[in-house]
């Protein structure tokens, strides 16, 4: 798993819009993770070798999250979810964040991934898959963006990225 603090989120750093709280180490992998406080450009970008993942293997990577009751900007416009493999784009397609939106299924575009529920409150969404080849020592790039609807966006708190064999 890719901690929210080693992922790159664009003003992650600025108090404006990011902010780093501490969450009980009973309900999650990392005691600290970012809340979105408020933005219109939404990119969380997270990197991992391949070298360090099993061979012959399909991967699945995930956002790993909670929303606020306050959320909003998360429904529409959807975010687009990209994996590349030394630049090579392998994954792409749209994802929403608002798990409000199952009840309005269903949704006008069919690759949009919604989320599910996981322990704790916290939910997940998949970001796409990968095959991870033998002997290919790759930097395996994973972002999730919505920077078009010019649309501001809060209430997000990003655990990280979790990188995990697909079933």
């Amino acid at each position: 798993m890719i901690s929210a603090k080693a992922l790159s989120i664009v003003w992650g750093d600025d108090g404006r819009y990011w902010k780093w709280i501490v969450v009980p180490k009973y309900s999650s992998r990392f005691v600290v993770c970012a809340k979105l406080k408020s933005v219109c450009w939404l990119e969380i970008c997270g990197n991992i070798d391949s070298k360090i993942l099993t061979p012959h293997t399909i991967y699945a990577a995930y956002l790993i999250f909670k929303l606020t009751r306050n959320a909003m900007g998360l429904l529409n416009p959807f975010q687009r979810a990209k994996i590349t493999l030394a630049g090579n784009v392998v994954s792409e397609h749209f994802v929403c964040l608002d798990i409000g939106s199952k009840r309005f299924q269903p949704l006008e575009r069919r690759d949009v991934m919604l989320p599910t529920e996981r322990q704790y409150g916290w939910l997940e969404v998949k970001l796409g898959e990968f095959y991870n080849e033998e002997g290919i020592d790759m930097e395996v790039n994973i972002s999730l963006m919505e920077i078009e609807g010019g649309r501001w966006k809060r209430g997000l708190i990003v655990q990280g990225i979790e990188v995990r064999p697909s079933n």
